[in-house]
């Protein structure tokens, strides 16, 4: 929850396409104004998911508003093969997506289509993850980030590093991290 605004996050790699889906919330679990807030019932929030996966190509496309081959950056990032003989690339429509990237792949480029307009952001920290604290995260070789920012949503002290990359060939560029903190919050193995 930030503000007024509460993210579900789903679990990777289990919706599948061609489906219609329904959300429950518990009574206790939200409150809006100081009243309960629930959602029960296979007619109240639902969405559906594409009908079928996107065909075998160099460029995908993620957008927030549905328009592009995936809504989100890990949903792009788990469609492709992870041993990628020729290059594959996540190219990222200017918005806000709100998740915790992470992945194993090689030969990907993730490109946003603006450094300033293309925000990748979560609120993950020791409290919440003690795994892992990261906002976007590859073990990959050949992997090149280009022209978006990344922020973690964490409050002081609790933090999460805003890249977080092992292994070879990794190229950055035109990438930015919103500071919340004074905390340096790319690491590189």
């Amino acid at each position: 929850i930030n503000g007024n605004v509460a993210t579900i996050s789903l679990h990777h790699n289990r919706l599948e396409y061609g489906k219609r889906y329904y959300v429950e919330i518990d009574g206790g679990l939200l409150s809006v104004a100081g009243e309960p807030f629930e959602v029960s019932g296979k007619k109240g929030w639902t969405f559906s998911t594409k009908k079928s996966p996107p065909p075998d190509k160099d460029l995908y496309v993620v957008a927030h508003d549905g328009s592009g081959d995936f809504t989100t950056v890990q949903g792009a990032l788990d469609f492709l093969p992870e041993q990628n003989d020729t290059r594959k690339t996540v190219f990222i429509k200017n918005g806000r997506y709100e998740e915790m990237v992470s992945f194993r792949k090689r030969n990907v480029t993730v490109l946003g289509e603006s450094r300033d307009k293309t925000l990748i952001c979560y609120a993950n920290n020791g409290r919440l993850n003690p795994r892992g604290r990261i906002v976007f995260a590859a073990q990959a070789n050949g992997v090149h980030l280009i022209n978006f920012t990344t922020q973690s949503l964490g409050e002081a002290p609790a933090q999460a590093e805003g890249l977080l990359f092992k292994g070879d060939e990794l190229i950055v560029y035109n990438v930015s991290d919103i500071e919340p903190f004074l905390i340096p919050n790319f690491l590189i193995w």
